[in-house]
């Protein structure tokens, strides 16, 4: 299929936990999925392609970038820049917050990693952030989290179990479970 195919395909940037909710209902037909927990949905099926860890950003100038790991409970007085509620970030976030008896403070929001990492760059906050999102911005420093009951992040490609794809659609996913290695 030539790239000048592809142009009838719609693309959905979304949360980790919206996806599966929009999977189930048709709205999508594929998604690539962030989670933590593994899926038992038995609507969905979901393939694992990747694990990462997570990570600290603090900027280059901050006293943190000093050290090259971190606990989530030396974190407790920062002030953090964190994705939208939707995505499984926020849920690390708060597993972790709860595992250290802490509450840090959000100042901000975004579903835009590289806004994320823009305002961590100018000294704004830190964030918690996958190491499946490169961070290519010499002003900010990524730490590594000491903790030892941390999740892990998992990549899938997801998609409904009853799901029957059109020739286009199954060319497609072919070519993108193919670059993948599923």
């Amino acid at each position: 299929m030539p790239v000048s195919d592809l142009n009838h395909i719609q693309t959905v940037e979304e949360g980790s936990l919206s996806a599966p909710r929009d999977l189930k209902s048709g709205q999508l037909d594929v998604s690539f999925l962030g989670y933590v927990d593994d899926v038992t949905d038995s609507e969905l099926i979901v393939d694992e392609f990747d694990q990462q860890h997570f990570s600290i950003l603090v900027a280059k100038d901050s006293p943190l970038a000093k050290l090259t790991e971190v606990s989530f409970n030396q974190l407790k007085n920062e002030s953090f820049i964190l994705f939208k509620n939707n995505f499984v970030h926020d849920r690390v976030f708060h597993t972790l917050a709860q595992q250290n008896h802490i509450r840090p403070q959000v100042i901000f929001r975004s579903s835009e990693a590289q806004s994320i990492v823009n305002m961590v760059a100018d000294g704004i906050g830190v964030s918690l952030l996958t190491q499946a999102v490169k961070v290519n911005n010499p002003n900010v420093v990524a730490l590594r989290l000491t903790d030892e009951a941390q999740p892990v992040f998992k990549i899938g490609l997801a998609y409904r179990q009853s799901t029957v794809f059109v020739n286009d659609q199954q060319h497609i996913l072919t070519m993108i479970r193919d670059a993948l290695g599923l």
